[in-house]
């Protein structure tokens, strides 16, 4: 049913998914939930979710009543099946901003040395957010969607691609 993945010697249990108070995926748009692109969490616990919707969404995994502990089946020693929490329990959407870009938001990634968290889109342009959501500063003139983002802290570079040969680089 997709919520035990297994490789190896180690397996990831899945918690749950995430859903707005009306039970749908947070990402959706006109009646349709959209695939989430990126996620990106800072030092804080801050989790920042983008997607195919135009969204920027902020999660807070610090206000969290966490998993319940694994409960113990006494007879055979093993670890019970216990159903996955709400996503109430695994964190708490703090706020959401819709529209961060002219198209879906295709790449994601943060700079911990400004608190930014910077995004890039098919309408061909890089924008760069403050730690809740306010635009900064804006980058144009890609010639094509922008595919890849990450920010290196040993230079203070951000690297950029939009389906090109090449990366670009950028002091921002």
């Amino acid at each position: 049913d997709g919520s035990e993945y297994s490789g190896g010697k180690r397996s990831l249990q899945l918690l749950g998914e995430l859903r707005d108070e009306r039970g749908r995926a947070p990402h959706s748009s006109r009646g349709m939930a959209e695939p989430v692109r990126g996620i990106v969490i800072d030092e804080m616990g801050k989790v920042f979710t983008v997607g195919y919707d135009r969204a920027l969404r902020v999660w807070d995994s610090a206000r969290t009543e966490g998993p319940p502990a694994a409960a113990v089946d006494e007879p055979r020693g093993k670890p019970a099946r216990r159903p996955p929490p709400s996503a109430e329990s695994l964190m708490a959407n703090l706020y959401s901003s819709t529209g961060c870009h002219d198209g879906a938001i295709s790449a994601v990634t943060s700079d911990p040395d400004n608190n930014w968290l910077i995004t890039g889109g098919f309408d061909r342009t890089i924008r760069v957010w403050s730690g809740d959501a306010k635009r900064v500063s804006e980058l144009h003139g890609f010639g094509d969607t922008v595919t890849g983002l990450a920010y290196v802290p040993a230079t203070r570079a951000l690297w950029a691609s939009a389906n090109s040969p090449q990366p670009f680089i950028y002091d921002p």
